[in-house]
């Protein structure tokens, strides 16, 4: 479902009023937890806090270095960003940024790991599956304030020791 046409179009739908129904054949789980997502991307838009969720992440089917990227991504606190080479250093290879940016472009579950939360080491934007201006619009729902000349302010950024040191304090990490 989220990853029906893009966060772009879920969020248009949810701005708009639309409400998702869920088959009656589907398996009662696999309908909750479709609605959980739903529900959790329609809040947290609105309030810019990400909900309490009972739905858990399935990893299987996923590479062990984009499990680690994506475990470092979701330390990332709220109103912080940083950018792909400080991923790459903090997994212990600065020449894969490319690489991070590979994996977060197949980021099964954007929002709930914020992936938006990632730019380029210039403080431009740089990509997102939702298109630009959505990036923009989560970035700005979450209090980082992005320039007219399209940069994230200093002040927002975390450099590779703070996601070391985040990474010390967390006990969200996959595989790492």
């Amino acid at each position: 479902l989220v990853r029906s046409r893009g966060l772009g179009d879920v969020y248009k739908r949810q701005t708009i009023g639309i409400s998702y129904k869920f088959r009656s054949e589907m398996d009662s789980f696999i309908r909750r937890v479709g609605k959980e997502v739903v529900d959790f991307i329609g809040l947290y838009l609105k309030s810019g806090e990400p909900p309490k969720t009972s739905f858990k992440l399935n990893a299987n089917g996923l590479t062990s270095f984009m499990r680690r990227v994506l475990s470092v991504v979701s330390i990332i606190p709220r109103g912080f960003v940083t950018c792909y080479r400080c991923i790459a250093e903090v997994l212990g290879n600065q020449a894969a940024s490319r690489a991070v940016g590979n994996a977060l472009a197949r980021n099964p579950w954007p929002i709930i790991i914020p992936c938006h939360r990632v730019i380029k080491s210039d403080l431009t934007l740089g990509g997102y599956r939702g298109g630009p201006e959505l990036k923009k619009l989560l970035l700005k729902i979450e209090g980082v304030p992005v320039t007219l000349t399209g940069k994230v302010l200093p002040t927002h950024f975390l450099e590779t020791e703070r996601l070391k040191e985040l990474i010390q304090d967390s006990k969200k990490l996959f595989n790492l």
